[in-house]
This record gives C-alpha cells, structure tokens and sequence, in this order.
C-alpha cells in the first residue's frame, strides 16, 4: 500500500469515529441522557450549554452530516480515485475544524467545563483535516485495489474508541462510588431534618438527604431526575435538600455565595430559588444569580449573617459523616439510615429489595 492509499484509509477511519463519536453525543441530546464521562467530566455542563445547538438542533447532528460527507468522500477517493473527493474533504474537515475548535475555546473559557465526547470529535476532524490535506499533496490518487474487506480494520475503529470512552467513563463512576464511605453510624435522622429544606412527605417512610452544591454540574443533572422520582411517589419518598458547597474547587467559586443567598429565603422560595438555579440553560454568574434572588422580591426569612450561619452547620454535618464531594445521598427507612448514594448510582439503590418493597410492593 502507497502513502495515498495509507492517508486514504486514515481519513476513513477518522471520520467514521467522528460519525459514531457525534451519534452518541446526538442521542444524548435527542433522548436528554447523561453521558459516561467519569468522575468530574462536565460532559452534561457541555451539553447544556446554548452552544450546542445551532437552529434549534444540537450541533453534535451537524457534525453528524460533515463527518458522513467525509466518509463518502473517503470511500469515493479509495475505490475510484481522483482529486474532486480530496478537495472536498479537505473544505469540509477545514470548517469542520475551525467550528470545533470555537466551540473547545467557548467550553473552556466560558463554560469552565470540557467533554470528552466532544474533545474526541474535535481530535478527529482535526486529524481528518490533516490527512486530506496531505492527500492534496500526495502524487498517488489512483484507486485502491484492496476489496471491501480490507476496509473493515478502518470502519471498525469508531467502535473501539466509542466504546473505550464509555468503559472507562462508566467505570471511573464506579471506582469513584465503591471507594466513596460514608459513616452511616455518625448519621441523625434528626440532625439533618433540622439543617435542611424539605420537599415531599415529611411523613413518607423513605426519606432521601443530599447535600448538594447549586454550582455542582453533577448536582444540576440530578435535580431534575430526583424531582421526579418524588413526583412519581408522592406520599412514599421525601427529600431533605443540605448545602456543601465545594468551595475551593475550580468551577465554584460562587458556590457558597449562591448557598448563603437561597438561606435567605422562605422555605417555599428557596425551592423556587433552586429549580432556577438548576435550570439555568448556562451556569449562572453573579449577576444572574443576583438577578434571580430578586424575582422573589422581600420574601427574606432572615439576614445574610443567619444565612450564612445556616449553611455553615450543614456544612459542617456533611464533614462530620464524611461528605467529599456533591451530590451525595443519605438514605433512610423509617427515620433510619439504611445507605448512601452518588449520581451515579442513586438509581441502582433505590432499586434495592427493602427500598423496591416500600415504593412499588409487589401484590
């Protein structure tokens, strides 16, 4: 095989993992799945942003096109040759490129979050812009004579690489909750219903603390799933919400901010306070928050120094029963604590068998 006939299968294999990177991202979107990014990844952070859609489709489905234009121009340039396929590869994994590599500069400067997802697809335009554009300098266009076969080692790769951002973020999630200990003999059923913001059923057996950070993208993801489950079981779960801000944390910085300003709300606005915060299309900055803070005008309950006082203790009961990061969920039955939780595994606990016979008992 000649150097053209080499470049020619690279370029294939570039743009089909481009082609599955940006299906997955596409089906995320269109199904509002999370992605496994692992630990600490702000794929969702990515994927909320206004930046990922243009003309009301996410952008990952444009990529989707330019990379489906790459792979016919490949297979065109492989089983027919000629200089029109290179040509036009070349101007589409150049736009291609030069769009990606914005949307990396928007995400790190103004999202202070990346995707892994996101930063594959960008590697692999970027790699297909580099074959092409050697192509256009090679001497050899004829056709390749290898038959379909030999192009399957290049249209598999797309699965290998999908498939090990997925292994490896899933499984990062999974390290990060099997390590993760929290001190469940330390924990008061009454201590915690006296730092936090009820929603549900004060009376419902099963009763679900987080402490949580309004900044924590992990958090904002969940917030919405938690609500939810509540809303499917009114009278059967009920959620005590407890600040932990992650101050000091990149990404954070106004954590603590936003803690102290929602404590200074009646307890009905302070949940309203929350889902705005939560369902900000972009992480908010200070002026929007201040901006929301105000649309619920002199319902204050008490002063910014007892504000700041009441984040402070949960603060410092997250501490004492080994809270490190957000959002983390203590279980109880009946008042007693029976588990505890991360984002990514809060589901599979609760589909445990004692907490599965007091949600949906079995007839």
């Amino acid at each position: 095989m000649d150097i053209g006939g080499l470049l020619k299968r690279l370029a294939l294999g570039f743009s089909s993992t481009g082609f599955a990177v940006s299906l997955v991202l596409t089906v995320a979107h269109a199904s509002n799945a999370p992605l496994p990014c692992g630990g600490g990844s702000g794929c969702d952070e990515v994927a909320r942003d206004p930046s990922s859609y243009f003309l009301g489709m996410p952008v990952s489905a444009f990529g989707m096109a330019g990379y489906l234009a790459l792979i016919v121009a490949s297979l065109i340039a492989i089983r027919k040759g000629g200089r029109s396929p290179i040509q036009f590869g070349l101007a589409v994994s150049l736009l291609g490129t030069l769009v990606s590599a914005y949307l990396t500069y928007h995400s790190v400067a103004n999202i202070h979050a990346t995707c892994t997802w996101c930063l594959t697809s960008a590697c692999m335009m970027a790699s297909s812009l580099v074959s092409f554009g050697l192509l256009t300098r090679s001497k050899g266009d004829d056709s390749c004579k290898s038959g379909v076969v030999g192009l399957v080692p290049w249209i598999l790769v797309p699965l290998v690489v999908v498939g090990s951002i997925r292994y490896f973020g899933d499984r990062s999630k999974r390290e990060i909750a099997k390590q993760y200990k929290i001190d469940l003999s330390k924990v008061s059923f009454t201590d915690l219903r006296a730092t936090s913001h009820s929603k549900g059923d004060p009376k419902a057996r099963i009763t679900i603390a987080e402490f949580g950070d309004l900044m924590c993208p992990a958090c904002r993801e969940m917030h919405g799933r938690v609500l939810t489950f509540l809303g499917k079981f009114p009278t059967k779960v009920n959620l005590m919400f407890h600040h932990f801000p992650m101050e000091g944390e990149k990404g954070h910085e106004l954590s603590r901010y936003a803690a102290d300003m929602s404590e200074q709300l009646s307890s009905s606005d302070f949940w309203g306070f929350v889902d705005q915060v939560y369902g900000a299309d972009t992480k908010p900055d200070k002026a929007a928050l201040e901006a929301m803070f105000k649309n619920f005008g002199d319902k204050w309950s008490h002063d910014a120094a007892g504000a700041h006082e009441s984040v402070q203790k949960a603060i410092d009961l997250g501490k004492k029963y080994g809270v490190l990061f957000t959002p983390t969920y203590i279980l109880f039955i009946d008042q007693k604590p029976d588990a505890f939780a991360t984002s990514a595994d809060l589901a599979k606990v609760l589909s445990r068998p004692e907490f599965a016979a007091i949600i949906a008992p079995k007839k």
